[in-house]
């Protein structure tokens, strides 16, 4: 094999390019250049990045092959790494460059300088640390139900209440490193990394640092490009056996990886907002395949997704025992229709009476929690007089307030409409029908007067986790901060907002399991009380805690109906012309348009939305990539697809 021949992936953004192109290692960078190093090559007349992906024997280029331009000191992914990124941008239907921009951080070349003559895997301490506080952790936390190489895990709060439960996972976690093997910890959020360092610390860990080593790197944005990138070498060079971050810590190259855990994967965090979108999920699912690894997916209330993977037979399930869910959880009540009748007027306020009482008995014991579902101020107004919605004079779109004294502003076009009425009964009262959070807080404000209401949203801001030590939290989904030893009581206001598209009422249901999660239990007098018209199985789901039956029983609807996750969705954008070359694609059946296994879903913007089955849908995803190139080739048109995006069911 010739070593001065490399093949490289290029930064590009058309399909066409989409492969690997052939490239000369001058000798000055022999030493250097290996499969996995960050280049700078020409390319189309310019210098462009890439990563080496492969070494070749021989090139297939008939011509002069180019000289690498430059090269990264060390490399920034493994064989391994690129392998993964190959596949998940084929189950995508995506590049293998835009993959590995979402894997790999940015590289820094003064850290690679200085890890050029690291000694790499763990020190000898680390390891000795390790073996030593495994068997502690496995006092703290009972895990031994927890069972199964692919394991779906319904965790139940612990009673230092947390958004997740850091001790059984840093239990899991320690079990595994202390074995030698390397283990992967991604979560939602930066305050959930935070959670479990610091429980890995109160097992005396050390968090990895470039000046004195350490147990586990942290890998996420936040803490700014070096730090980042120091972490994300050493957990790849397995001087840090254990690694915890976000969801691009599901792509994280290590040795030997032993366990990879992934906690909350119904939260939309985990999927990638970047092109193809991946979701960390079926990364972690890949990966686990691939490295033969174990895989625990946890959560207070499972997904859908995940509860699939049971329903199929790949992962096995884990549920929480009742004496477990006896003695950890909060009561629940949700509010009936009825109920709130028997109040009159007061019982169909946004708070209704009996709901605040809950909120000022709890507060005599601790800190209490209002969960509002929507950010901003004041999301949605209609006619006070008529109940018209309020729509933009300029363009039609809905109006909206953001603060107590703004100005009407369309949420299409950003018009100010100062001088609106409505066109019906031309009154220009406006009554506010979707509240936000901040609106919400300054009412609770003006409710309570001289209470401390603390608002946690991301426009706020979002508080840490014990910060608070009294009051009353407004907060959004997601911003609810821990507080110690938990909350005395919770309400969850607008529990029926935003429900409608398929899945949302699991989707919620998750929220607000997540929510009573970080109240006290039930025999130190905690309760949460949810606001609005749930449907029955998700009432019976959150008054009973069985959210895996919940989860279950949707699965299973699904799966005879050969919904997702049962099915796959694929959406198509382009001219008319491509969707009508998309339709006529050969398949192993029919075509496309005409298969048996292919339903088309009615879009309003004219994509072609595509509900496939899942024994042909990598067939139609590399079909449907071919013509993407070849569209991309010929400059014949603009072809986009998105593979397992939301689906939204004709009304």
């Amino acid at each position: 094999m010739d070593p001065s021949i490399m093949r490289v992936c290029v930064d590009s953004p058309l399909p066409h390019l989409d492969r690997l192109f052939d490239y000369s290692v001058p000798s000055k960078l022999l030493d250097i250049v290996k499969v996995g190093t960050r280049v700078r090559v020409p390319f189309h007349g310019r210098l462009v990045g890439g990563i080496v992906c492969e070494r070749a024997d021989t090139s297939e280029y008939m011509g002069r092959t180019s000289d690498i331009h430059s090269a990264g000191a060390v490399p920034s992914t493994s064989g391994a790494g690129i392998d993964l990124a190959r596949q998940v941008a084929r189950r995508y239907g995506g590049s293998l460059w835009d993959v590995l921009r979402l894997a790999v951080p940015p590289r820094v070349a003064s850290v690679e300088r200085r890890w050029i003559d690291r000694v790499t895997g763990p020190s000898v301490e680390t390891a000795a640390r390790l073996a030593s506080v495994a068997g502690v952790a496995l006092l703290d936390a009972d895990v031994s139900h927890v069972l199964g190489d692919r394991v779906v895990w319904e965790a139940v709060p612990e009673p230092d209440r947390s958004s997740l439960p850091v001790m059984a996972i840093a239990t899991h976690a320690l079990r595994a490193a202390s074995g030698g093997g390397s283990v992967i910890v991604a979560v939602p959020d930066v305050r959930a990394v935070a959670a479990v360092a610091s429980s890995l610390k109160g097992h005396g860990l050390s968090r990895w640092t470039s000046r004195s080593g350490g147990d586990f790197a942290i890998v996420h944005a936040e803490d700014g490009p070096s730090v980042r990138y120091e972490n994300y070498l050493a957990a790849m060079h397995g001087a840090a056996p254990i690694v915890v971050g976000t969801r691009s810590t599901a792509f994280q190259p290590v040795p030997s990886l032993a366990l990879l855990i992934l906690w909350g994967d119904g939260n939309s965090a985990h999927q990638d907002p970047h092109a193809p979108y991946p979701h960390a999920r079926t990364v972690a699912a890949i990966r686990s395949e691939a490295e033969d690894s174990r895989l625990i997916l946890g959560a207070w209330a499972p997904s859908v997704e995940a509860t699939a993977l049971v329903e199929h037979g790949w992962a096995t399930f884990a549920p929480a025992s009742r004496e477990g869910i006896r003695s950890a959880v909060p009561a629940i009540e949700v509010l009936t229709g009825e109920q709130r009748e028997r109040e009159g007027p007061e019982g169909w306020h946004w708070m209704p009476g009996a709901a605040w009482r809950v909120l000022m008995e709890g507060l005599s014991t601790g800190p209490v929690f209002v969960l509002v579902p929507r950010a901003g101020y004041v999301a949605s107004l209609a006619c006070a007089r008529c109940g018209q919605w309020a729509r933009c004079l300029t363009c039609g779109d809905a109006l909206r307030r953001t603060g107590k004294d703004s100005p009407l502003v369309c949420v299409g076009c950003g018009a100010e409409n100062p001088q609106w009425h409505c066109p019906d009964c031309h009154t220009s009262r406006l009554s506010e029908s979707r509240q936000g959070v901040e609106r919400i807080a300054e009412q609770i404000r003006r409710m309570a007067p001289g209470g401390l209401v603390t608002v946690s949203s991301v426009a706020t801001g979002i508080i840490n986790d014990g910060a608070v030590e009294k009051g009353i939290v407004v907060a959004t989904p997601g911003a609810l901060p821990a507080v110690s030893e938990g909350y005395s009581a919770g309400v969850i206001i607008g529990a029926d907002s935003g429900l409608g598209r398929m899945g949302t009422e699991v989707d919620a249901a998750g929220l607000w399991f997540s929510a009573a999660a970080l109240i006290r239990p039930r025999a130190a007098g905690g309760l949460m009380v949810v606001v609005g018209d749930v449907e029955p199985v998700v009432r019976r789901a959150l008054e009973t805690w069985t959210p895996g039956d919940l989860a279950r029983d949707v699965a299973r609807e699904r799966a005879a109906l050969g919904l997702p996750p049962f099915g796959r969705i694929v959406r198509v954008e382009g001219s008319e012309e491509l969707l009508v070359r998309a339709r006529a694609l050969p398949l192993a059946g029919g075509t496309l348009g005409s298969h048996a296994e292919v339903r088309e879903v009615p879009s309003p913007t004219g994509s072609l939305n595509l509900l496939c089955g899942r024994r042909i849908a990598q067939e139609i995803v590399d079909s449907l990539r071919g013509l993407e190139r070849e569209s991309s080739a010929a400059g014949s048109g603009d072809m986009r697809m998105r593979v397992d995006g939301s689906l939204v069911l004709p009304g």
